[in-house]
């Protein structure tokens, strides 16, 4: 749990929190507060719970730039007042909904609006006591959503084995340069253009180095359309070893720079002293002429900067991961 922000909000008629994203509460503390906790009768108004869940999420303080925001709606029955505020303000606000339907009592379509249009995050379940064994399914499900960190901005992490992170970076028309520093161990990273979760078995590209160019392509859309967002891209990264931490920005373009050297030349010089005669009484002395050659010279300056292929542009790798519902997938 240490890994893991989480809150929970139980709602009839009003909704009730019982523990924020924010607390100080034990495994076994939030293990007690969930068993005690009593199922609330009522009507239910989902729409209403929405909105208290989305003004949770957003006032979480000390969050990093595009740690996923998750919200699971769980329900057993309809609306009674509709779906209609609630999901389009988390689409806007990219927060990532689930809806779980739980007996015979729920609507297909409501749970689809709760999900935004999104069928693959809609299930329905038979009855309360078979969330036990779903919520390992759904742990798996959430860890998948890929992180959106902006461009410029640097994510510090660490893996445990083969475990993978994902991500997903817009992408420009000048493409993007993923750089990797590893401080502990090694990773590999795999990118796709259509595939969120892209692995050694399904992917566009591959780089085990510290730098890799992904050049746009307009085959993929956000998930969130309405974040008003173009083509991006997905990347995933692997450990390799059993202990890995590293760090991964991109930024715009392909950041590699070429200066050409400059030749300076120097023309031939020729000097040439004329023949001087001098008379002294009863004798006669010639100075031959001379002639002086200055050799051709070729001088070279050196360029200012180094060439493409040992000039790298890298960015510190300092900062904080704090996540905000799920980042690691150790509940």
């Amino acid at each position: 749990m240490d890994n893991v922000r989480s809150g929970l909000i139980i709602y009839s008629d009003e909704p009730e929190v019982i523990f924020p994203l924010e607390h100080n509460q034990t495994y076994d503390g939030l293990r007690d507060l969930i068993l005690n906790a009593t199922h609330p009768i009522g009507l239910t108004y989902t729409d209403n719970a929405i909105l208290t869940a989305i003004d949770m999420l957003n006032n979480v303080t000390k969050v990093r730039e595009g740690v996923p925001r998750i919200l699971t709606i769980f329900t057993d029955g309809q609306s009674t007042d509709g779906v209609n505020q609630g999901p389009p303000l988390a689409l806007n606000q990219s927060i990532t909904s689930f809806a779980i339907g739980i007996g015979d009592e729920i609507s297909q379509d409501e749970l689809l609006l709760i999900a935004n249009n999104d069928s693959s995050r809609v299930y329905t379940i038979q009855s309360y006591d078979a969330l036990t064994e779903f919520f390992f399914k759904l742990n798996t499900l959430t860890c998948e959503v890929p992180q959106q960190p902006g461009l410029n901005s640097t994510v510090n992490d660490t893996l445990v084995g083969e475990e993978k992170r994902y991500y997903e970076f817009e992408i420009p028309l000048e493409g993007i340069t993923i750089s990797i520093q590893v401080g502990v161990g090694g990773v590999v990273g795999y990118y796709s253009y259509s595939e969120d979760t892209p692995s050694s078995a399904l992917y566009d590209g591959f780089f085990d180095t510290a730098t890799a160019f992904i050049p746009w392509r307009n085959l993929t859309l956000s998930r969130n359309q309405a974040d008003g967002k173009g083509a991006v891209v997905y990347v995933t990264i692997e450990g390799t070893t059993a202990e890995n931490g590293y760090s991964i920005e991109a930024v715009e373009g392909d950041f590699a720079v070429t200066t050409e050297a400059t030749t300076v030349t120097v023309p031939s010089t020729t000097v040439t002293v004329p023949s001087t005669t001098v008379t002294v009484p009863s004798t006669t002395v010639t100075v031959p002429s001379t002639t002086v050659t200055v050799p051709s010279s070729t001088v070279s300056e050196e360029p200012n900067t180094t060439p493409a292929s040992s000039k790298m542009i890298t960015a510190p790798a300092i900062l904080i991961i704090v996540t905000s519902v799920i980042h690691f997938c150790n509940w």
